[in-house]
């Protein structure tokens, strides 16, 4: 059984959980994805999106492969639901990731395009090689408190995806729990890490009223009043 993240995948012997990142091999849970990186790109931080956290400065990115949602909308499918094989990536250690961010002269690192979440032992090695390296994740929040709180403890700034205010939008169109993601934001809140959240309108989905009041409120009243919400547009 996988203890990373909420969905606690029992994974037979030569399977895959849900992120198609872990693999049990053997009796052993593999992070098969480690390492294997779809994605390297230079983004100004609001691009994030991050607009209170060093404004205005650009930040070294990089993705992965896979992700333990499946939402139907997903803008990044094809690195995010690709399976492990099906989709071209290039191996790179975690010192030869750090050494390439601070070659282009870089002092942080967002770990972004996919879920950050399914690479938590490669994320904690690049920062165990570079502890000096500022730390950005853009994730859904679907990760168990225990590495959460590992990832908070090298972290600087976290985006956190809520993709609705409904346990149905979440079960039905993403296959997770909005408590779960919830949940994380209290974590990360209470941990210290400046947080801000984005939230995707899809006309006849998440936008009613009602719904969108519900959020807010939980944000002031749960979180803070001084947590940056971002409404993005559906495309």
């Amino acid at each position: 059984v996988c203890d990373l993240c909420p969905h606690r995948c029992r994974v037979p012997p030569g399977g895959f959980g849900k992120c198609t990142a872990r693999r049990n091999s053997r009796g052993k849970m593999v992070a098969y994805s480690y390492g294997r990186i779809s994605s390297i790109a230079v983004d100004p931080i609001e691009k994030k999106p991050l607009y209170h956290y060093r404004p205005g400065s650009r930040i070294f990115s990089v993705g992965g492969i896979g992700c333990n949602l499946k939402c139907e909308y997903c803008q990044n499918y094809s690195i995010s639901m690709s399976p492990i094989g099906k989709k071209r990536t290039t191996y790179k250690s975690a010192e030869e990731i750090v050494a390439l961010c601070r070659q282009q002269t870089f002092d942080q690192i967002a770990f972004t395009y996919n879920e950050p979440a399914i690479w938590y032992e490669y994320i904690m090695d690049v920062m165990e090689c570079d502890p000096g390296l500022g730390l950005v994740l853009i994730t859904n929040g679907m990760v168990n408190e225990s590495p959460l709180k590992d990832l908070c403890h090298n972290a600087n700034a976290m985006n956190i995806d809520i993709k609705a205010f409904t346990d149905d939008f979440y079960r039905k169109v993403c296959g997770g729990s909005l408590a779960d993601a919830k949940r994380s934001c209290e974590v990360v809140m209470e941990s210290g890490v400046h947080l801000e959240l984005t939230y995707l309108m899809i006309p006849g989905h998440n936008d009613g009223d009602e719904e969108v009041s519900r959020f807010v409120q939980w944000v002031r009243s749960d979180l803070s009043p001084d947590v940056p919400v971002h409404f993005n547009r559906f495309h």
